[in-house]
């Protein structure tokens, strides 16, 4: 990031959120053993705009008969304003828009920043149920974030 960016949240918004109140565990012992939680996220660039979004998905799953239940999902979107979009963007093919590389700084900065949020937003939601202080994990990001460079290295290969 040679030049100073410019950088302006425009919008954080739920765009679903479900619970499986039958299928909650009972006990908190209980979801500690069978219960997981997930963080997922895309991006997309709007050029026009200078947006850079994040569309999240945060799930709790339920191990059951070896199968994996939702029985939390909250699914959200993060969307920033970038001056010079272009200086963190790079396509490896001009013709094709809907690939794209975020330069490491910036999405080692961004990510983060989408996990802490679905965090917070999830919080409230799951207040008065057996779930109440089964947050995500700290650091979770890190493991979005390894798998990004990965998929960014499997490309260049």
């Amino acid at each position: 990031m040679d030049k100073k960016l410019r950088v302006r949240i425009i919008s954080i918004k739920e765009d679903s959120f479900s619970v499986d109140y039958d299928r909650l565990p009972k006990t908190k012992e209980d979801c500690e053993i069978s219960t997981s939680p997930y963080f997922g996220v895309g991006l997309s660039v709007d050029e026009e705009k200078s947006y850079l979004t994040a569309h999240a998905q945060i799930k709790y799953t339920l191990t059951e008969n070896s199968q994996e239940i939702d029985i939390v999902s909250l699914k959200y979107s993060y969307t920033l304003r970038i001056s010079n979009i272009h200086d963190i963007i790079k396509y490896p093919d001009e013709k094709d828009k809907g690939t794209f590389n975020v330069q490491n700084q910036f999405i080692e900065k961004f990510i983060p920043d989408v996990f802490a949020t679905g965090r917070a937003l999830l919080i409230p939601k799951l207040i008065n149920t057996v779930l109440s202080d089964f947050y995500l994990p700290f650091g979770g990001d890190q493991g979005v974030l390894k798998q990004m460079k990965e998929n960014k290295k499997n490309k260049a290969d």
